[in-house]
């Protein structure tokens, strides 16, 4: 029996299987070459590493040429629901695939985020999912950061020349949520969205006034409200009342984020008018909303797929779109 102190090696859970050493470093580390270990011996494995609390050398896995399955994310610590349904979602399919997440956080500072990839360089991970790029007067510097060579794959396509990224598109969404107002009776059409300074701000700002026009409305800036990014969300809400909707009384408003859907929508009650609102990222605050708010669905599940396996080297490159999804009934007809 092994010694409590003792950390079980490979070549003890091999023995207990009934494997070679190389087949059981194929399964539990990577390692092992071109070596094939069928399903029964896989299990085998598995059940002698659960048994003996065997813990993988991820170190040694890496510097003896295998895999340590472990994929890097960077995240923005001041991004929204996208980023937290995205790790969810990426959790989920590199449990599937017996791979685990390191993720780090940095905002608007290449410093915190040259330091971050550093480590995630240092712990030897398979590749790096970057969902923290968009930074104005700070391309270049972000660009600087990832051209070693390393996998990388952005969420969203980078203001830079990348190999590999994964990036959505709203217009058609947009443009069917936009048609199922106007069959429900709405016709002051408008957005609330954050500041264009942000190329992903701009793109969602295009692509709602390119589906304006293929419905037959003249985009009008006047209700396309656009809040400054350094305000808080209550200052952002205030102005959007101001400047948007006591003055031009949309009935009909399309809010991406649900911390400032259920700001606005106190204040429009407050303000004693009625105006639909409509999200954008799938947040279930929505659906808590009364009455309840749709949401388009940004597709996170596919998102996240791309990611993974462009990450894990499944998949050798990486420039796909995907589309953003309207739900059918998810407008109530105008009172």
């Amino acid at each position: 029996m092994m010694s409590k102190n003792k950390t079980a090696t490979l070549m003890e859970v091999a023995r207990l299987a009934g494997v070679c050493r190389s087949a059981a470093g194929k399964v539990l580390n990577g390692t092992g070459g071109s070596i094939r270990v069928g399903s029964a011996a896989r299990e085998r494995v598995t059940e002698a590493a659960r048994k003996l609390k065997y813990r993988p050398n991820m170190a040694g896995a890496v510097l003896a040429g295998g895999d340590s399955r472990l994929i890097g994310v960077i995240l923005d610590s001041q991004g929204h629901y996208r980023n937290l349904r995205l790790l969810i979602e990426l959790e989920a399919l590199c449990t599937e695939n017996g791979y685990q997440l390191l993720t780090c956080f940095s905002h608007d500072n290449p410093r915190v985020m040259s330091r971050n990839y550093s480590m995630l360089m240092r712990y030897g991970v398979t590749g790096v999912i970057c969902c923290a790029h968009d930074y104005p007067g700070l391309i270049s510097e972000v660009e600087a950061i990832f051209d070693d060579g390393g996998r990388v794959v952005f969420m969203e396509k980078p203001e830079f020349e990348a190999e590999n990224y994964v990036e959505t598109k709203r217009t058609n969404a947009f443009r069917k949520m936009i048609s199922s107002a106007l069959a429900s009776g709405y016709r002051r059409i408008g957005a609330v969205h954050g500041d264009s300074i942000w190329s992903s701000e701009r793109k969602l700002r295009n692509e709602f006034r390119q589906a304006l026009s293929d419905c037959g409305i003249e985009p009008d800036d006047r209700f396309l409200y656009q809040y400054s990014e350094e305000a808080g969300t209550a200052e952002r809400c205030g102005e959007a009342m101001r400047r948007l909707i006591l003055p031009q009384k949309p009935d009909f408003l399309f809010v991406h984020d649900a911390p400032s859907a259920v700001f606005l929508q106190n204040l429009i009650r407050e303000a004693g008018l009625e105006v639909t609102l409509h999200g954008g990222d799938d947040d279930p605050v929505f659906s808590g909303f009364l009455p309840r708010t749709g949401s388009l669905d940004p597709h996170y599940r596919r998102i996240a797929e791309l990611l993974f396996e462009t990450a894990s080297g499944k998949r050798p490159e990486c420039r796909e779109t995907v589309e953003t999804v309207f739900r059918r009934n998810s407008i109530r007809r105008k009172r």
